[in-house]
C-alpha cells in the first residue's frame, strides 16, 4: 500500500507545471496556407453511416 501511496504523490508533485511552461507534447509544424483554395462546394461526408433504419418494417 506504501508503495502506491508513494507512486501516486509522486505523480501529483510533477503534475503540474507553470502556466507558461510549454506543453512537452506540443507539435511546432507549420500550418500550411490554403487561403487561396476554393471550398465552395465542399462537403463533409462522415465515415460513420447512420443506422437509424429500421429493418423490422
Amino acid at each position: 500500500m506504501e508503495k502506491l501511496a508513494a507512486k501516486a504523490q509522486y505523480l501529483a508533485d510533477n503534475w503540474d507545471r507553470p502556466a507558461d511552461a510549454p506543453d512537452p507534447d506540443d507539435i511546432d509544424d507549420p500550418v500550411p496556407d490554403d487561403s487561396g483554395v476554393d471550398h465552395a462546394g465542399e462537403t463533409f461526408e462522415d465515415e460513420e453511416e447512420d443506422d437509424d433504419t429500421d429493418e423490422d418494417e
